[in-house]
């Protein structure tokens, strides 16, 4: 009896040094009534799957102390950045509620630092291109003599993005550039040297039950191959997820060809991606355009995937026929294969200067070996709509290179960053009409600096 009652005191004893005695009369283990409203609260926070617990404890008659359900309270903490508004309400209420627990428990929740109205990062990107064509060799784009082989151009751009409430948020680009340093400043094909924002939208999350984009936008179906646009249409962008299965669709205006001088043409885009596991995916997109009312010369059909194969390799490839009735155009079709350093770049094939690597994480690199089949017209006039592959380097004249139209084309890429902050990339292409008038040989490197 003696040596029971000695073991009661010590363990009440180490109880005692190890959890702090409160000012507050409740005791951390005191029991809650079921009547009590956490409980409900509680009850649709772990439905909802933000925090974990069974939901049988919170049938009728079950009972929970103050410090159990603290435990849930800090779980739902830790994926605050994962909640809606709502359920943030009823975190910030049981947070108030369980505060002196928390506190025990050491996880009282910290003040979130104040969110950034306005968040601003800019890019600086100084490049030099060189083409082995010759003044009467051909291959400009979309017909003609390049001019000159050499070439300097650099490109700013600053991208706005601001909160706005906890549903909307608000986009924006405005960049400035020169193509060729030796162009005139006054002739537009040198570049948008007075700037302009191509860019300015706004994202509602958690609308019909998915993300709606309405405005001025940029819009990379697929992998971005047979159509990459870099922010030229004007109209809704929808996006919902389910599991594994990501829906997209849009309807919009595109003058990227016209520029005002005729109506812009209707796009339509329906889109549907499989994603079974984290580092793979396939995908399928119609993608329709007019160059003007009734004038239709994209009609695309695609299909696309990835894979990481092993740490260091991922393989990834696009395929696309124009189906548009125009007889210049029905029936092209063309495809895209590419080995790549790392799965995350295989959104985007190949993968541009834009995110192929973290110029905030030195020693950051990646690398992609590419062959693309592209007939004339498998993207409609010029493959306007697939600027995405380039190198799109320019000579003073304004004119672009052709490595995007009736071409067969090997491309290597390599990207690095060497300092923090800054981003080197250099890209080999060589491009061979499919017509057999040229071959060229195409050697591009930029240094891409971002601030933020």
């Amino acid at each position: 009896m003696r040596r029971t009652l000695l073991a009661g005191f010590l363990v009440a004893f180490l109880f005692m040094c190890v959890l702090p005695v409160s000012a507050n009369p409740s005791s951390a283990f005191s029991t809650l009534s079921p009547a009590h409203w956490s409980y409900d609260s509680m009850k649709e926070l772990i439905q909802s799957g933000l925090v974990a617990g069974d939901v049988d404890r919170f049938k009728q008659g079950k009972t929970l102390s103050r410090y159990e359900m603290a435990i849930l309270v800090a779980n739902g903490n830790t994926r605050i950045a994962d909640a809606t508004a709502e359920q943030k309400q009823i975190l910030a209420k049981l947070t108030t509620e369980f505060a002196p627990e928390l506190d025990k428990l050491g996880v009282a929740p910290k003040a979130p630092p104040a969110a950034k109205k306005l968040n601003i990062m800019i890019e600086q990107r100084l490049q030099y291109n060189y083409t082995s064509l010759g003044k009467t060799d051909g291959g400009k784009w979309p017909a003609g003599n390049v001019v000159d082989q050499d070439q300097f151009s650099e490109r700013l751009r600053v991208y706005l993005d601001a909160p706005l409430g906890d549903q909307w948020h608000f986009n924006a680009r405005f960049y400035q550039q020169k193509l060729n340093w030796g162009a005139d400043t006054n002739n537009s094909s040198g570049g948008d040297t007075n700037g302009r924002f191509d860019r300015y939208y706004v994202t509602g999350k958690d609308i019909l039950g998915g993300n709606l984009e309405v405005g001025k936008n940029f819009l990379y179906p697929g992998k971005g191959t047979f159509f990459g646009n870099m922010g030229d249409i004007d109209g809704i962008i929808y996006t919902a997820k389910m599991d594994k299965l990501k829906f997209r669709g849009a309807y919009a205006k595109l003058d990227f060809v016209t520029n005002g001088s005729a109506p812009a043409g209707a796009l339509h885009l329906a889109e549907v991606s499989y994603k079974p596991t984290p580092t793979s995916d396939l995908g399928a997109y119609v993608l329709s355009h007019e160059l003007s009312p009734g004038n239709k010369d994209i009609d695309l059909f695609s299909v696309n995937g990835a894979v990481q194969l092993s740490d260091k390799f991922s393989l990834s490839y696009e395929w696309a026929r124009n189906n548009a009735d125009g007889a210049a155009y029905h029936g092209k079709s063309g495809y895209i294969v590419a080995l790549q350093s790392r799965y995350q770049n295989t959104w985007r094939m190949p993968p541009i200067y834009d995110g192929a690597v973290n110029p905030f994480k030195k020693g950051d690199s990646a690398w992609a070996i590419s062959y693309r089949h592209m007939p004339a017209g498998v993207s409609g006039q010029f493959n306007r709509g697939a600027n995405s592959i380039a190198p799109l380097s320019t000579d003073s004249l304004g004119g672009y290179q052709n490595n995007l139209n009736n071409v067969n084309a090997w491309r290597a890429d390599y990207y690095c960053v060497p300092w923090n902050n800054v981003a080197w990339a250099v890209v080999y292409d060589r491009s061979k009409e499919i017509d057999n008038k040229f071959t060229n040989n195409s050697i591009q490197t930029a240094f891409i600096f971002l601030f933020k």
